[in-house]
């Protein structure tokens, strides 16, 4: 297969979805390639890639490229391209394979770590304004500074990542 068949067989979707085991929320995923991405930043496009935080984007070989650290060429055997002179990939499939899930069970754990640390935090918040509001005279700017802030850590701590396993 040449690069334009790859294209024409494979979507952005099979390759981010099939290939690494994102899922896509709403056309978006976290992206792989920044740190500190706490929202969805990387696009999902029907032939192509972009993301917001960091900038990078591309189509299906770049987004192979990035997610292993190889060339174009490395990119092309992965999905199935064919040069004529037949050559062998530098690395078998099933190791890349391996690598790829391994790289998204650490990235899940470091999204899972994150979330822990600021569900903490959130709890934390509430403890101190739990105390505000009841050491406040009642209908005080004290008190309802307190009770409003209440409420919005309760939302974000029902509504948010935060909360979600």
């Amino acid at each position: 297969m040449n690069s334009d068949q790859i294209k024409e067989q494979f979507t952005m979707r099979d390759i981010v979805t099939n290939r690494y085991g994102f899922k896509i929320r709403r056309g978006f995923i976290k992206c792989p390639f920044h740190k500190g991405d706490n929202s969805a930043s990387l696009k999902i496009y029907d032939r192509s890639f972009y993301c917001f935080g960091c900038g990078v984007g591309g189509d299906i070989f770049k987004f192979v490229q990035e997610m292993e650290g190889c060339s174009f060429k490395d990119a092309f055997l992965l999905l199935g391209g064919e040069y004529e002179k037949a050559q062998k990939v530098n690395r078998p499939l099933i190791e890349h394979n391996k690598r790829a899930k391994q790289k998204q069970k650490e990235y899940e754990d470091k999204q899972q770590q994150k979330r822990e640390i600021e569900r903490e935090s959130v709890l934390y918040e509430i403890k101190i304004y739990r105390f505000i509001r009841d050491n406040s005279k009642p209908l005080s700017d004290r008190w309802c500074n307190a009770v409003n802030k209440l409420q919005y850590l309760f939302q974000k701590l029902e509504g948010a990542e935060v909360y979600q396993e």
